[in-house]
């Protein structure tokens, strides 16, 4: 993960979601990091513009280019690659519906509040995740992907 700030209060993050398990060929990612990775970014860009005194409702902008959509699956969850979490979120709760081309590439916009990135954080990164999840072809269930995050005990 490799973040860049600027001095207007500009954050851009760079992220990988993506590994190769054993000496399999096929690359997989992590619904489960992409979630984390976003948590972290907007965690940073809260704690920058606080420290700077910014209160005021920022934007988050997010990119995802995943070559091949093979999520991580393991006993009907989806795990994490890079962090060392239990934590994970039910297959239910996002599955992809694949259609007639694959679709690799996914972006989503959000104006942020104070509270969005505070004490409504969850629900934000989660319509976050279900622009981009459905940008992908995936149907996403909202409520069981927050429930999941309620789990998640760095989530508060």
């Amino acid at each position: 993960m490799i973040w860049a700030l600027s001095s207007d209060g500009l954050i851009q993050c760079i992220f990988e979601l993506s590994e190769r398990i054993g000496d399999s060929g096929a690359d997989l990612w992590s619904i489960t990091d992409l979630f984390v990775s976003l948590d972290s970014t907007v965690r940073l860009a809260h704690e920058f513009w606080t420290s700077v005194g910014f209160f005021g409702t920022g934007q988050i902008a997010a990119s995802l280019q995943v070559s091949k959509l093979t999520p991580f699956v393991n006993n009907g969850e989806y795990p994490s690659l890079f962090y060392e979490t239990s934590r994970s979120i039910p297959q239910t709760a996002a599955r992809p519906t694949y259609g007639n081309y694959p679709i690799s590439q996914a972006g989503a916009k959000l104006s942020m509040k104070y509270e969005d990135r505070t004490s409504l954080r969850r629900r934000s990164l989660v319509r976050v995740g279900n622009q981009l999840l459905r940008d992908l072809r995936f149907r996403v269930d909202t409520q069981a992907v927050e429930s999941a995050l309620n789990t998640f005990s760095w989530l508060v």
